[in-house]
This record gives C-alpha cells, structure tokens and sequence, in this order.
C-alpha cells in the first residue's frame, strides 16, 4: 500500500503538463492547412466517387436483368482445319440452353462476306494462333439492335462457345464420350484438416485481404506520421525558453503529449475516411433506387455476398473492439520509436539522421510478415502466434488476426498488453534521453552519449 500511495503521484508528477501538450499539438495538428487539405479532400472524393461508382454499377447489373439472349443464327469460319463443333449438340448436353437454340451455319466465306452478302449479324472464326487456339466473335449487322443488347449476346456467346470448341478438340482426339463428360467435369478446391470443418475458399481470399490491408495501412501510417514525429519532439529544443518549458512541464509529459496528438488527429482522419466510404456507400443506395429506380442496388448484392464470405469468421462485438484496441497499440508502439528517434535530435533539422531507429525495426517487420510467413507466397493468413505477440509485428497481425479468428481473444488481450507495456517502456526511454539530451553541446553525438542520458 505504501509503494501504490507513493507510486501513484509520482507517476502523475511525470505526467505534469501532459493535457496542456497533448490539447497544444491536437489543435495545431487539426488546424494545420496540410491536415484539412487531405481530410477534406480524400473525404468528399470517396463520399463522392463511391456513391458515383455505386449508381454505376446499380444501373449496370439493372440493365443486365433487362435483356435476354436473342440471337438465332451464328455463322462458323473454321482456319484450324479441325472441322466446326456441333455448337448445339455440345452446347445442350454441357447445359448451356442459349447455344442449344442457336442455330450455327458453317461457311467458307470471309467474315466480310458474310456480314455483306448474307446478312450475317454475328460470325465466330475459328483460328490457330501459336501453340493456342483464338476463337474470334465478330458482330455486322446490328444497326437495330442496341449496344447493351450487343454486348449481352456476346458475354452469353463467350460463356459456352470455349467449352463447346474444347469438347470438339476432346472428339477428335479419339476420346470416346464418356471420356468426354468425364474431362469436362469441373474440378474444385476445397481445403481441409483431420477432424476439422472444410474451408471456404472465398473466406481464404477474404481473409487474406484483410490481413494485407492491415498490413499497409500501419506500414505506411509509420511512415508518414513517424517522420513528422521524429522532427517535431526537439522542436522546443531550439526555443530560447527551453529551461522554462522543461520546468512547467515534464518530458514524459512533452514527448506523450505530442505522439498521443499525433495518434488522435490520426485516427480521427481515419474515422472521418472510414464514415465517408460508408455514407458513399449509403448514398449510392439511396441514388440508385430513388434517381434510377433500381429494385435491388449493387449494395444489396454485395452485402449479401460479404455476410456469407464473413459468415463463419472470428467477427463478434469484442473481437472488433480488440482489432480497434490492437491498431491503436501497434501504431502508437511504432510511433513511439519514432519519438524516441527525436529525443535524441539537438534539433528538428537533423531528423533525418536517427530515422532509421524506426524505419528499420518497421520495414523488417513488414518483410517478415509478407514474405516469411508464407502470407503473400501460398497465402497462409495463419499467423504463427509468435507474430501476434511480438510488438513489431503484432501491430500489424494482431487486428486481422483476432477478426478472422485465428487469434483467441484471451491471446489477443495478452498482445494488447504487451504493445502497451513496450510503448510504456519506449516512451520512459525516451523521455530520459530527452531530458539527457536537452543540453548537449557536443558535436556529434555518440552511442556512449545516448546511454549516460538515458542512466541520467
């Protein structure tokens, strides 16, 4: 009880000063004309260029539902001397309805010819091109038929003319029918372990995404949050108040004061861009079923397939809130490295020198868990548990981790602590090396400089 009675106003001693800094640099990092710049404009382009993409696609998948497969005839060149496919015959028993009712005419004519003298309006030429096959659709008469209507028979015509024509190479190669049926079968992957359930590979995917995502958003948040970090803590060191700073207010005090600024304005910009992409979202819903009177909006449909791509997946009220926890941590622990970097500065200008104290540690980090992971060469999104629980990596694995499930929630509150222990560690470094290195006249720092400031 005496060790808590005394710690505790010891530890807010340190502290002194703390919400004077911390309210000084928020202000000055919200006001900053850079700031808003790329809030404001980030922000209206994807409120903007989402719910414009949305009515685009809306309108596209509604047109789609508009129009039906009509062509009746189609005309077939053959240069590979291989014959012509019964496109019918095939296209029936591989269950493609449109080319069974489609009529397929041989001829010896040129497209051109076929397009001029017959009246063709859609022609397949069959070539040889290399060591590959090259099926051509050309498309003549259709001055009364729309371009929608155009591309729609065609999409349709690409859908079975390739399996059709790869049938035909099976047949003339000698294979008998139920040779045939058999190498056509279409073949899946579908992933397993002993005694577990199999696994979707559309949550593979998924998850992998999402394990990347998070990856580059703390890789290159660090990047440019930790330089200006770097050059903004011996900012003061350069005032000719200086000793009267460090007598009002405490370094721990002064360098988490402007990293936890730093880390708010940031996060506050990410919650703004997150809150537009969803109002773009939103909007273009709204757009599309009121402006272009879409029943079923492209949202819809993606919603849809995201609840089954996400059905089955780590995604719980607590889980959410420890990602959120858990890229807070990461970042703050890089940033603190930063911090650290320009507690050791005489002045901000030298920034560039000490940079590597946390670029390095960042850019290993961000190498070991691309590539020796196995996340970007087979992509294995199963993080090895030692990579959640290092705080180098951790703050780039842990939050899609414990989102996709593969990290336990008492597993990812063991992570959160360690991150935030560290960045504790870092930031008593720090501050001493701050204080340490607040009048050091020397020309050029040494190692053995930087370990007698931080023993004090």
């Amino acid at each position: 009880m005496l060790f808590l009675e005394r710690g505790l106003p010891e530890m807010k001693n340190k502290m002194h000063g703390f919400k004077t800094v911390f309210s000084h640099n928020l202000g000055i990092h919200m006001k900053s004309k850079k700031y808003l710049a790329v809030t404001i404009i980030l922000a209206v382009f994807l409120l903007a260029g989402i719910s414009i993409f949305i009515m685009i696609m809306s309108d596209k998948n509604s047109r789609k539902d508009q129009y039906t497969y009509n062509v009746d005839k189609v005309y077939v060149v053959d240069e590979t001397g291989l014959g012509v496919p019964d496109y019918s015959t095939y296209g029936a028993a591989l269950g493609y309805e449109d080319a069974a009712d489609t009529e397929f005419v041989t001829s010896d004519k040129s497209p051109e010819e076929l397009v001029d003298t017959d009246g063709a309006q859609y022609v397949v030429v069959q070539k040889k091109s290399g060591d590959s096959f090259v099926l051509c659709v050309i498309f003549g008469n259709t001055d009364n038929v729309t371009d929608e209507q155009v591309d729609f028979n065609t999409a349709a015509m690409e859908e079975y003319l390739v399996p059709c024509f790869k049938t035909h190479l099976f047949q003339v190669s000698g294979l008998t029918g139920e040779q045939i049926v058999q190498v056509m079968l279409p073949t899946a992957i579908n992933v397993s372990k002993i005694g577990g359930e199999s696994e979707n590979q559309s949550k593979h995917i998924v998850a992998v995404i999402m394990m990347m995502a998070f990856v580059m958003i703390i890789y290159f948040a660090v990047l440019i949050y930790g330089q200006q970090i770097c050059a903004d803590v011996p900012m003061e060191k350069t005032s000719k108040l200086v000793e009267q700073i460090m007598m009002s207010v405490t370094p721990y005090a002064l360098v988490s004061g402007k990293i936890l600024a730093m880390v708010f304005a940031s996060v506050i910009q990410f919650i703004i861009w997150i809150g537009c992409i969803v109002g773009g979202v939103l909007l273009g819903d709204v757009l599309s079923k009121t402006v272009l009177g879409v029943d079923t909006s492209a949202v819809t449909t993606a919603l849809d397939l995201l609840r089954d791509w996400f059905d089955g997946m780590g995604f719980s009220g607590i889980s959410i809130v420890l990602a959120v926890l858990l890229f807070i941590a990461g970042l703050v622990f890089y940033l603190m490295l930063a911090g650290l970097a320009g507690s050791a500065l005489a002045r901000p200008e030298d920034a560039a020198n000490v940079q590597s104290i946390f670029i390095i540690p960042l850019v290993a980090a961000f190498m070991l868990v691309l590539f020796a992971s196995g996340l970007t060469a087979s992509g294995n999104y199963n993080i090895p548990l030692a990579y959640n629980l290092v705080p180098f990596s951790a703050a780039m694995t842990a939050p899609a981790s414990v989102l996709i499930g593969t990290l336990s929630v008492p597993m990812a509150i063991v992570s959160l602590i360690i991150s935030v222990v560290s960045g504790m560690i870092i930031l008593y470094v720090a501050a001493r090396l701050y204080k340490g290195m607040m009048f050091f006249n020397g020309k050029k720092a040494k190692l053995k400089d930087f370990i007698s400031a931080i023993k004090g």
